[in-house]
């Protein structure tokens, strides 16, 4: 339905709770994005004071605050006000905008092989 030229350098909307810009329709307070990116090309997405989001890199590789994850890594975010994401390769991500569950404290969980580990990590508590 979205089209490489749609989804190239810009985070398109892929899926919503209401439809929006023809995306597939969910039955929950939920956005889901896909983009390609460009090596060097930075992308941010703000987050609602209520929002927390998970990214997934389909392939490629990107920057996300200090962490750089390659093919099939992914990562939550909550208790941030924006996410940073920057190629260091040419890659496709998915990035879910959700509602935060509970009082937000900024995490960030990697879920992958993100240096063979799996791990959660806090940045700082609100």
């Amino acid at each position: 339905r979205f089209s490489v030229g749609h989804r190239r350098g810009d985070l398109c909307v892929v899926a919503s709770s209401d439809g929006r810009r023809g995306s597939l329709l969910l039955h929950q307070d939920t956005l889901i994005y896909s983009a390609i990116l460009a090596p060097g090309q930075h992308l941010v997405h703000d987050l609602d004071g209520d929002r927390a989001a998970w990214m997934h890199v389909i392939e490629g590789e990107v920057t996300l605050a200090d962490l750089i994850l390659t093919t099939g890594d992914g990562a939550g975010i909550a208790g941030e006000r924006s996410i940073s994401i920057t190629a260091g390769r040419e890659s496709e991500i998915l990035l879910l905008d959700v509602l935060a569950p509970g009082r937000a404290i900024k995490t960030m969980e990697t879920n992958g092989h993100l240096d063979g580990e799996v791990g959660r990590r806090t940045l700082a508590h609100e």
